[in-house]
């Protein structure tokens, strides 16, 4: 990938999180995956955020990495997140230091959120 070139985020609700898998059962999730990637395919990357705020009540999402993954003994897909001590507010990370909220959550989310909630920002 290009150095200039910032990596797409899809958006994980971290509460179906078990044991580091996420069982993926909504096609949307998929369609989701494809869009933003172009293609989806087990042991790829994700970039993804989970909606978050700091201690002024101001959005800041939590952003992690994780994996695409077909588990074949069962035949289900999963998002799995190994390391959950990287799971952090991207305002605490080094690592998309050079990212803004609009940046991780793209521009139709960000905007419905400044509609629907303009105290957050």
């Amino acid at each position: 990938m290009d150095k200039n070139m910032k990596n797409k985020f899809i958006y994980n609700d971290l509460n179906d999180l078990v044991n580091e898998r996420e069982l993926v059962t909504n096609p949307l999730v998929f369609k989701k995956i494809l869009d933003v990637y172009g293609e989806a395919f087990s042991g790829m990357e994700l970039f993804l955020w989970t909606d978050s705020s700091n201690d002024e009540d101001k959005f800041d999402p939590m952003v992690y990495k994780g994996k695409f993954i077909s588990d074949d003994k069962d035949k289900h897909w999963y998002i799995e997140v190994k390391d959950d001590k990287k799971i952090k507010r991207l305002s605490e990370l080094d690592e998309f230091k050079d990212y803004s909220v609009l940046d991780i959550i793209g521009e139709k989310e960000y905007k419905t959120m400044q509609e629907q909630h303009p105290e957050w920002f």
